[in-house]
C-alpha cells in the first residue's frame, strides 16, 4: 500500500504474533501493544454504551496514520502508515488482510 510504513499482528496482550517495520522491531512492537490496549478502551466505552466493539479505528497524529483493526479471539492487526497516505486505501488494504487472518486464525 502507498505510504504503508510497518505493520504488526498482536494477540490481545499486545504481544507480537508476526511484524514487518524497516526500523528498530520493539518500536512497531510498542506501538503494537499501546493499540491493543486503545481498542480494549473503545470496546469497554462501546459496551458500557450499548455501541458494541469498535470494527475498525483509523486514528490520524501528527505525522503518521493509525489503523487498528481488530480480527477474532483478541487478535488484532495494526497498519502505520505515512500521514498523507490515504485513509481509504489504508482501511481497504487492513480490511482486505483481516478477512484472510480470520480464516487462519
Amino acid at each position: 500500500m502507498p505510504g504503508a510504513v510497518g505493520a504488526i499482528f498482536a494477540d490481545w496482550e499486545g504481544e507480537a504474533v508476526e511484524q514487518f517495520f524497516p526500523g528498530p522491531v520493539d518500536d512497531i512492537k510498542l506501538l503494537g501493544a499501546h493499540q491493543g490496549i486503545i481498542l480494549h478502551l473503545i470496546a469497554e466505552a462501546g459496551g458500557e454504551s450499548g455501541l458494541g466493539a469498535a470494527e475498525v479505528v483509523l486514528i490520524t497524529l501528527a505525522d503518521a496514520k493509525v489503523v487498528v483493526q481488530p480480527l477474532k479471539d483478541g487478535y488484532f492487526l495494526v497498519l502505520l502508515a505515512e500521514r498523507t497516505c490515504n485513509g481509504g486505501l489504508a482501511l481497504r488494504a487492513t480490511g482486505r488482510a483481516a478477512e484472510i487472518l480470520r480464516e487462519e486464525i
